[in-house]
């Protein structure tokens, strides 16, 4: 038998769902508060719950809401009780909730949606391991040392490889286990990043899961920083600007060679080591271009909006070309100290600069600039694509003929 928690707020019908399930052998946990049930469910978890839309504090939509947030809850049953028997309100109770069940309700009807969502349900209640917290823990046959970094889709951590002893870095997707969709972005992530073999792009060992189902990949550990936290720490020289971006053009020519878009260049997805070559990480959201099932929506916006190139934002097909407005953003930064688009400003107003402003020269910002260089850059940052440079690979050879006459400084 299960543990069942009962959030409803009218006494009769609580009372009635409670007498029926502990009759038949359920544990039954009964709350008449949204914001109470939140807490007691994230407390105890139990192995379904039964939601009214309509309560205190908290309405049933918002704590389903919340509750599918909750990593620690995937897979939790929801079934959602309303009055409320309209399309909206039954299409907004389903957005969440695994079933819907409008009142009045015959108690036979409960316990056939019950057994069923019971029946179907791969949720275990435990802890979940947090994949924030795990310093010194054991994951397979990876010791964890110190946590790295954190992104919006994965943590990356230090850890001690102890079949080959020798210190890795391992990338946990937070959300692998629970969206099969973003498992097999992940996936694909690894497959992309193995095939291509350059000295400009972070190479991948192998891909496993954890005992919870959360997907890592395995991958060299890299002594340096990101050219972010290098452009938040000082300011580049031109020369030394010119060198990196010759070395992302390379990295991402080699991408495109295999028929790899990156669509997020981004200074946090470039890694320079300790002896200043550049390494491309997180091939995460590219797009294999000679796979028929592209994983990304048609319309569906993927990257980094200050980097993304104006098709990115309409939602367009993306091929190289937006690869090259990235890297040409990414120079811009790196010579100018500042983006090319309303830094600093709201979602709304850097989404129209990069769609119709046209950038500041870089000469405003930078004293002594061959005017080669400017036209280069203005070039890559051209709103149409078929004005921007054709391929990376042109691209990088307008940036290496600059490179003899760019002044150091």
């Amino acid at each position: 038998m299960a543990r069942i928690a009962v959030v409803e707020d009218n006494p009769g019908i609580s009372r009635m769902i409670r007498v029926k399930l502990t009759s038949d052998g359920h544990e039954v946990e009964t709350y008449m508060d949204g914001a109470e049930a939140l807490r007691g469910v994230r407390e105890v978890p139990p192995e379904l719950v039964i939601l009214d839309i309509n309560l205190p504090t908290l309405s049933g939509f918002d704590v389903a809401k919340q509750l599918r947030e909750d990593l620690s809850l995937h897979g939790l049953p929801i079934l959602m009780l309303t009055a409320q028997d309209d399309l909206e309100s039954r299409l907004q109770g389903l957005e969440h909730a695994d079933d819907y069940l409008g009142k009045p309700f015959s108690i036979k009807e409960l316990q056939a949606r019950i057994t069923a969502l019971l029946r179907r349900s791969s949720f275990r209640v435990g802890k979940v391991r947090d994949l924030d917290r795990l310093e010194g823990e054991q994951v397979r046959h990876y010791r964890i040392d110190r946590k790295l970094g954190r992104g919006g889709m994965s943590v990356v951590y230090r850890a001690t490889d102890e079949h080959l002893g020798r210190s890795v870095a391992l990338k946990f997707f937070t959300d692998s286990f629970r969206d099969e969709q973003l498992k097999r972005r992940f996936m694909r992530e690894a497959q992309v990043a193995s095939r291509l073999e350059h000295p400009n792009v972070c190479t991948v060992y192998t891909v496993e899961d954890t005992a919870e189902g959360h997907l890592f990949m395995v991958m060299p550990l890299l002594e340096g920083t990101t050219l972010d936290e290098r452009l938040r720490a000082d300011t580049l020289s031109v020369a030394q600007a010119l060198d990196y971006a010759v070395q992302i053009a390379a990295g991402l020519q080699a991408a495109h060679d295999l028929g790899l878009v990156h669509r997020d260049v981004k200074p946090g997805n470039i890694f320079i080591n300790q002896n200043d070559t550049i390494k491309l990480l997180d091939f995460g959201i590219v797009k294999w271009r000679a796979q028929q099932d592209d994983l990304t929506k048609p319309g569906t916006i993927m990257g980094t909006l200050s980097y993304m190139s104006p098709e990115q934002i309409r939602g367009q097909n993306v091929d190289p070309r937006a690869d090259v407005w990235a890297l040409g953003v990414v120079l811009y930064e790196m010579i100018a100290g500042r983006r090319p688009f309303r830094e600093g400003h709201d979602f709304v107003t850097v989404l129209n600069a990069i769609v119709n402003d046209t950038p500041d020269p870089l000469g405003d910002y930078r004293d002594g600039l061959p005017a080669e260089l400017e036209d280069v850059v203005a070039k890559a940052l051209e709103k149409d694509p078929d004005d921007r440079f054709g391929s990376m690979a042109d691209f990088l050879e307008a940036l290496e003929a600059l490179q003899p006459r760019t002044p150091r400084h």
